[in-house]
């Protein structure tokens, strides 16, 4: 065999190991294709738990946060002007109905009572005489007369100068504790003006504010429990619901609480928790199915082996359930647990039955 044979035969030799190698890699490559789609195609699909939608019946509960204020609150308002003379109360005191709380200057208004008796006591001593000699025709009915009007225009000045002595004494109009103190010694009032507060705390009542659709459901004398931040559970009933709502489109709502408050203090929050009387049928889905906030948040639809994303917008029954109020319907079926995998489209496998 020439050299030339040699060459040939190695020539073949290398494009068919060339050929065979080429040929492996192919092979190699397609193979790791097909288990890369498989293990992508697994990875695709997520295992879930699944929840049909269908109707319910409940009896809603309604769960409000409000404060605790005096059954009755007291505003103190001078009845007289001048310069405070005298304050004996501080804010948090305990006074009793009629106490001083503090008086107002009196020394011209004293000078003005003084002067209005003389001229009482002159006026009547005047109505007596005339009125004995009118009996003896000394004088005439109408000197008489005069007289008598005379008594009762000084009785009426003194009667007023001696109520505007006693507003220069300042008192409690109930039994209660002493709040929003507005004076102290020396400050200048004038009629009408608030010096301070009394409330008695003796007797709480519950106060708070709830939407229109809340307050649609709630009656007079209904039932309700207040929970309190020291877990101090009362109870209570409806006083009062206002008919106008606020500014921000919330009502007032007054509940009388029931037993002793005497360990509260006004203006401590709390919970009012109300069971409506009333039972109806709404789509009533668990509170883990829906993604971020009941008001405005998500579920995943099933739709065959994929999902599909919906907004919804519910209300909370309990800690465990709301009812939709827009985005389902009845018999759709929703992922109930493992959506923190999914995205639109997501193949699923149901675990549950």
């Amino acid at each position: 065999m020439n050299k030339r044979s040699q060459n040939i035969i190695t020539i073949i030799v290398g494009v068919l190991i060339i050929v065979v190698v080429v040929f492996r890699l192919i092979s190699n490559k397609k193979n790791m294709e097909k288990e890369l789609d498989n293990l992508i195609s697994y990875e695709r699909i997520v295992p879930v738990e699944v929840y049909k939608v269908s109707l319910d019946s409940f009896s809603n509960v309604t769960n409000e946060i409000g404060k605790f204020v005096p059954q009755t609150v007291v505003p103190i308002i001078s009845e007289a002007q001048g310069k405070v003379t005298a304050l004996y109360v501080k804010t948090g005191d305990f006074v009793k109905k009629g106490q001083v709380l503090a008086e107002i200057d009196k020394e011209v208004i004293s000078s003005q009572l003084t002067t209005a008796k003389t001229n009482m006591d002159n006026a009547e001593r005047d109505m007596n005489r005339l009125k004995i000699l009118s009996e003896g025709d000394a004088v005439t009915k109408q000197q008489y007369e005069a007289s008598v009007l005379n008594f009762q225009n000084a009785k009426a000045t003194y009667t007023a100068l001696k109520k505007s002595t006693d507003d220069t004494k300042v008192r409690a109009s109930i039994s209660g504790y002493i709040s929003d103190k507005t004076v102290e010694n020396g400050s200048l009032v004038s009629p009408g003006m608030p010096l301070m507060t009394i409330s008695d705390m003796t007797r709480m009542k519950f106060e708070t504010r709830v939407s229109e659709e809340i307050v649609n459901t709630l009656k007079y004398g209904q039932r309700v429990e207040i929970y309190t931040e020291s877990s101090k559970n009362l109870s209570g009933s409806i006083k009062e619901i206002d008919i106008k709502s606020d500014e921000s489109g919330k009502y007032k709502v007054t509940v009388d609480i029931n037993g002793g408050t005497s360990d509260l203090k006004g203006g401590m929050s709390a919970r009012m928790k109300v069971k409506s009387d009333k039972t109806k049928k709404s789509l009533v889905i668990p509170r883990k199915a829906v993604v971020g906030s009941i008001e405005s948040g998500d579920v995943f639809i099933v739709l065959g082996d994929s999902v599909k994303i919906r907004k919804v917008s519910a209300e909370s029954i309990n800690n465990e359930k709301v009812v939709i109020k827009q985005g389902l319907s009845d018999g759709e079926t929703i992922v109930l647990t493992g959506q923190i995998n999914l995205t639109e489209g997501t193949k699923i496998k149901v675990i549950n039955k």
